[in-house]
């Protein structure tokens, strides 16, 4: 998950306009292996243990103090364990790239992390909309190898 974690920041980052530079993401790893510890795992926790006020002013937008925290800023996962999950994207897909990519980058892994092997169906209505961005058409095309 830390690999994960670290990826999807940088993705962050880069959707806020700064390009993660090497010790930006040694930076980034450090204050996920900090975090790793700490009973309050959230975004906002994750800024305050990062030592780079570019990197902090650029994940501001994905915390609690910025429009999109409301979603990806939480100490726990609230999406349970549901055997049948519905997520409406219409007010999401609306956003703009910058706050639906790292929401639908979250809601894929977790779907990853829930496959067990048992048969599962995955729809994705308007998927077609996911194909015109890069990240989307790559995670479709391997799951589409992958999932079967």
């Amino acid at each position: 998950d830390q690999a994960w974690a670290a990826e999807w920041v940088e993705t962050c980052l880069v959707l806020q306009g700064l390009t993660p530079t090497p010790s930006m993401r040694t930076l980034i790893y450090q204050a996920i292996v900090r975090l790793s510890g700490s009973p309050s795992r959230s975004l906002t926790e994750f800024v305050s243990q990062v030592q780079d006020n570019d990197l902090r002013d650029a994940l501001a937008h994905y915390t609690l103090s910025g429009p999109m925290g409301n979603l990806l800023d939480a100490s726990q996962d609230s999406l349970g364990d549901s055997h049948f999950m519905i997520f409406e994207m219409e007010h999401l897909s609306q956003l703009g790239e910058k706050n639906t990519v790292p929401v639908l980058l979250y809601l894929f892994r977790q779907i990853e992390k829930r496959l067990d092997g048992s048969p599962t169906l995955v729809p994705l209505d308007e998927s077609w909309l996911m194909l015109t961005h890069p990240m989307f058409r790559e995670k479709l095309r391997e799951w589409l190898k992958t999932l079967r």
